[in-house]
């Protein structure tokens, strides 16, 4: 299994409860493919699952990562 971790400001912005709710549904999206998608890379917006502002999740090689638009 792949690491799952967060960039500082998705860490210091959302709360440990709201962050779970980003991995879960994260991983969801992730289990699908998408035309997009690398045999090493995919990625999902995540804007909705717990406001309207845009969080992303990136798999890539060694884990799986949630980081703002900022951070990117």
């Amino acid at each position: 299994m792949k690491q799952a971790v967060m960039t500082p400001g998705v860490k210091s912005k959302y709360s440990d409860e709201q962050i779970k709710k980003l991995f879960d549904k994260g991983f969801s999206m992730l289990s699908n493919s998408d035309k997009e998608d690398s045999p090493n890379y995919k990625l999902r917006n995540l804007k909705g699952v717990i406001s309207q502002e845009d969080v992303w999740i990136i798999e890539d090689a060694q884990a799986v990562t949630l980081l703002l638009p900022s951070e990117y």
